[in-house]
């Protein structure tokens, strides 16, 4: 007993000494994992991290290495297969759209080969005062185009009105619209030809063998019309036969034409009716038109035999007005009308 009470006083040293060290150890224990950078742990009262709290602390910026982010407590996912690259098709290039054919109910486009412009000056090679007597020495063959139209019917009382013969190179289409007066210039002694039947250049000159059906459509055209064709079918191209659109084919079209018989002609003179722009002058069409024709005729009025192809169009009306004027002055000149089919190359 006396030993332990000596011991008593050393034992409440011992024991007060080792209720003080185990106040200051926290009841759970911190594993901290080993890494390179350092790490603070957060109190336990600490908001999450979905928590919009700034921090009180400001980092101070490395200017020689950027820090590596910290770790996260999810694992970075791995990549999935690389997609394949999808490549780029090149811009598909937008069709040109075909073109539309010309109809072929509409007024055919203007004759494109003009006779040449008139000058200022008018050549007289007589004297008005003194006519010329027929003596068969000028003969003229005068050829209408594109019609029958309206027009025609005031052409042919003209031509009645100065003995006149003529050749009318009509377009079928205007012929199966028009068949009275189809009919009307055969029975009044004109000769009727062909001037195809649309009249389109892209249709006309689609190759050779487009083109004769356009003669053989114009045929049909003026069979219904009149009851008959001429004893040999007379064709002027679209044109004519110098037009840029018809030389691919000329030489095949000729070949045609002659294997079936026919005849084709052009002009070499006219009163320029379908070229406006020769009238430079600014002239009143109907003057210009008998300006035209008398620059035109004088080049063949010099001296006897030519045989002139006049090209003018009932379609005009400025022509039909001058027409009167035109017819006048042949007579005047001593000049025979002719229709083609006496033409001196008619059988060549």
């Amino acid at each position: 007993m006396k030993a332990l009470r000596k011991l008593l006083p050393f034992l409440l040293i011992v024991l007060t000494a080792f209720c003080a060290c185990t106040r200051s150890v926290p009841v759970h224990i911190i594993d901290i994992a080993p890494s390179d950078a350092a790490y603070t742990a957060a109190p336990a009262d600490a908001p999450t991290a979905n928590a919009e709290t700034p921090s009180l602390i400001t980092p101070t910026p490395d200017l020689t290495d950027t820090p590596e982010p910290p770790e996260t407590s999810e694992p970075t996912p791995e990549p999935t297969e690389t997609p394949t690259a999808v490549p780029t098709q090149p811009p598909t290039a937008a069709p040109t759209p075909a073109p539309t054919p010309a109809p072929t109910n509409t007024q055919p486009p203007a004759t494109a080969q003009p006779t040449n412009p008139p000058s200022q000056e008018v050549y007289s090679t007589f004297d008005p005062n003194n006519p010329r007597p027929q003596d068969g020495s000028r003969f003229i063959y005068l050829t209408f185009d594109d019609g029958p139209c309206p027009n025609t019917l005031r052409v042919l009382d003209i031509l009645d009105q100065y003995g006149a013969k003529a050749t009318f190179f009509t377009v079928g289409y205007f012929v199966d619209r028009y068949p009275e007066i189809a009919a009307e210039t055969v029975r009044r002694g004109q000769l009727i030809a062909c001037h195809s039947y649309t009249h389109n250049f892209n249709q006309c000159y689609a190759s050779a063998e487009a083109f004769i059906n356009e003669v053989h459509h114009w045929e049909e055209a003026v069979i219904n019309a009149c009851g008959r064709l001429p004893w040999r079918v007379c064709v002027r191209f679209p044109g004519g036969s110098k037009t840029a659109t018809l030389q691919p084919i000329r030489d095949q079209v000729i070949a045609l034409l002659r294997a079936g018989g026919y005849r084709w002609f052009d002009w070499n003179t006219g009163d320029n009716d379908k070229w406006p722009a020769g009238n430079v002058n600014n002239l009143p069409k109907e003057e210009y038109l008998m300006q035209s024709y008398l620059q035109s005729i004088s080049w063949y009025d010099r001296q006897p035999g030519n045989n002139i192809i006049f090209l003018c169009h009932d379609t005009e009306d400025a022509t039909v007005s001058v027409l009167p004027r035109i017819l006048q002055d042949l007579v005047n000149r001593g000049y025979v009308f002719r229709t083609l089919d006496e033409h001196p190359d008619w059988n060549n």
